[in-house]
């Protein structure tokens, strides 16, 4: 029985040993050190309006004949280069040849007979009613005979501007009815981009402000645009308006290509707290996340990101003033464990 009572007292004892170095170093695990970011009012930033756009010239036009018939010849192609005034296409002249020609007839003895009507008239053996008729007859060969001469020439199709064809909406020996787009032409010395802005930022938007765009199709980006003009009718599904900007040209960017613009402040006056990129982490199902000390513990706050600067990351909420985020030493730590802040 003593033996027992003496190692029951030694168990007892050796417990209480290990509680004293237990209280000594709280859980006996080392207490890791960290580095914080102050979060303040310094640190908010506005957070940048992006867009996604396409790629455009900076006009659009497209041709088409006024009159209607079979197209004999294409003299153009697709990507090729023209200047104002030259040949793009043409219909068969063979009925509006025709046509002239009737016309051509019947004015000339139209003319003719004026003529000789004016002689009698003014000799005062032609009755005012008589000459009133030839007079009308011969201006309405003429009216005919100009509609003639026009639609012949209308069955040649030129380019009224310089650009590059960017679309033969037809193929030889296709009729086309009058006024059906034949042919469109871009403007390919300057670039412009269309994006739509919501109806809740259009009003903070100006003619002439600057954005930086970026296409991501030829691996070109920072290339600095202008707002060169704004909608001022929402589009009545989306609520948007249309915005055009234009910037110089730039290799392999072509008409069609999809624009990612973004201005350096939000027109809606939104702002974000800019916190260090490496604070940042992702959590296994995605989200992000920050590390705070909290009472001298890690905390995790949970963030949302609404872009990046080149100043770190902007953090939209899940912040605030007064938060201490830790930037270094997030590896090394877990919720609601103990750390040492450095200062």
């Amino acid at each position: 029985m003593e033996k027992i009572l003496r190692f029951t007292c030694a168990i007892v004892m050796a417990l209480a040993v290990c509680s004293c170095t237990s209280g000594r170093g709280g859980s006996g695990r080392h207490i890791p050190a960290v580095e914080v970011f102050s979060v303040d009012s310094a640190s908010l930033s506005a957070i940048p309006s992006e867009f996604t756009g396409v790629a455009d010239g900076s006009y659009n036009t497209v041709l088409s004949f006024s009159v209607s018939g079979n197209i004999e010849k294409i003299f153009i192609k697709e990507g090729q280069r023209v200047s104002s005034g030259d040949l793009l296409a043409v219909l068969d002249k063979r009925t509006a040849e025709n046509a002239f020609s009737a016309a051509k007839a019947s004015y000339d003895r139209a003319e003719d007979g004026y003529r000789r009507a004016k002689e009698v008239y003014e000799k005062g053996s032609m009755p005012e009613v008589k000459w009133i008729e030839v007079s009308s007859q011969r201006d309405q060969a003429a009216a005919l005979f100009d509609i003639a001469r026009k639609n012949l020439e209308d069955c040649s199709l030129y380019s009224p501007v310089d650009g590059v064809v960017s679309s033969v909406l037809v193929e030889q020996g296709m009729n086309v009815p009058a006024f059906r787009p034949v042919i469109e032409l871009i403007d390919p010395d300057a670039v412009e981009i269309e994006i739509k802005v919501p109806e809740n930022e259009i009003s903070g938007l100006s003619i002439g402000e600057i954005a930086e765009v970026e296409v991501p199709a030829v691996e070109k980006s920072g290339i600095v645009a202008e707002v060169v003009s704004k909608g001022v009718s929402a589009d009545p599904l989306s609520h948007s308006y249309k915005v055009r900007l234009s910037m110089p040209v730039s290799d392999g960017i072509m008409p069609g290509m999809t624009c990612r613009v973004v201005f350096s402040r939000n027109l809606c006056g939104r702002e974000a707290f800019v916190l260090p990129g490496k604070s940042v982490s992702v959590s296994n199902d995605g989200r992000r996340y920050v590390w705070v000390v909290v009472d001298g513990r890690a905390r995790r706050k949970y963030i949302d990101v609404a872009g990046m600067t080149s100043s770190g990351v902007l953090v939209s909420s899940g912040v605030e003033c007064g938060d201490a985020v830790v930037s270094e030493g997030m590896t090394k730590i877990s919720e609601g464990m103990g750390v040492s802040v450095v200062k």
